[in-house]
């Protein structure tokens, strides 16, 4: 692959990671607010929820699937911090990216699948919604502790487009 067309890819792979993190913040908060709501109202989850609460996994399995990608074969600065991983530590931006930014990506969506699969094992309504309520607050507040918004101390634009 010629640099030009890696490159292009990288930008490519990396507007799109941008774009679908939208979409976790988005199915994440209405999952999050479902399950407040079922343990306030003490209601059903019902299949939109169901279905609502997957499209939360999916999206969240994408965006990791994605950052992986970018990680491990695509990004120029994960490939410079590999060079010396004893100097990318003390650099706070490398180490972010090569370290805090992934790993604590990868515990959210272990939390996440972990909350759906003890909710499906509930007793009751109320402990499913706790549960999904627990673990779902946890991994949004690890993805948005270390999502690089505009204003974080490692900035990335609100969006990236590939053009």
């Amino acid at each position: 692959m010629n640099p030009q067309s890696s490159t292009t890819l990288y930008e490519f792979v990396l507007s799109l990671h941008s774009i679908v993190r939208w979409a976790v913040v988005f199915f994440g908060a209405i999952v999050l607010a479902q399950a407040l709501l079922g343990l306030l109202a003490a209601g059903e989850l019902g299949p939109l929820g169901r279905r609502l609460g997957l499209f939360f996994v999916i999206c969240l399995d994408l965006q990791v699937l994605l950052g992986i990608g970018l990680h491990l074969f695509l990004s120029p600065v994960t490939r410079q911090a590999m060079q010396d991983m004893g100097a990318a530590m003390k650099d706070p931006e490398l180490r972010f990216w090569t370290a805090e930014h992934g790993l604590l990506m990868l515990v959210a969506l272990v939390l996440v699948h972990v909350g759906r699969f003890l909710a499906g094992r509930a007793k009751s309504e109320r402990s499913a919604h706790l549960r999904r309520f627990l673990t779902t607050a946890i991994a949004l507040g690890l993805i948005y502790l270390r999502t690089p918004w505009p204003f974080a101390s490692v900035p990335r634009p609100w969006i990236r487009l590939p053009f």
